[in-house]
């Protein structure tokens, strides 16, 4: 079937600890709480499935409001993870 993506999905933080052990970032994935918080406090989360496995994720956090009519929503994303196989 492919990689499907998806937008605030519900993701475990035991899911997304193997990601971002495949994928080489440093993270504390040995706090597994502390990584649940991240997910738990993000305003939107996209990720990458490959069948009911999780291969990729990025996060954000934002405003959901403009700066101005010609700008981008404010906010921070993180860098995009996703496992040495699917790269």
């Amino acid at each position: 079937m492919g990689i499907v993506y998806k937008y605030n999905e519900p993701v475990g933080a035991e899911d997304v600890i193997q990601v971002f052990k495949k994928s080489g970032i440093t993270r504390p994935v040995e706090q597994k709480e502390r990584i649940q918080k991240m997910l738990d406090h993000a305003n939107i989360i996209l990720t990458a499935w490959d069948d009911d496995k999780l291969v990729g994720i990025a996060r954000a956090l934002t405003f959901f409001r403009k700066k101005s009519p010609t700008s981008k929503c404010e906010g921070v994303m993180t860098p995009v993870k996703v496992g040495d196989e699917f790269r």
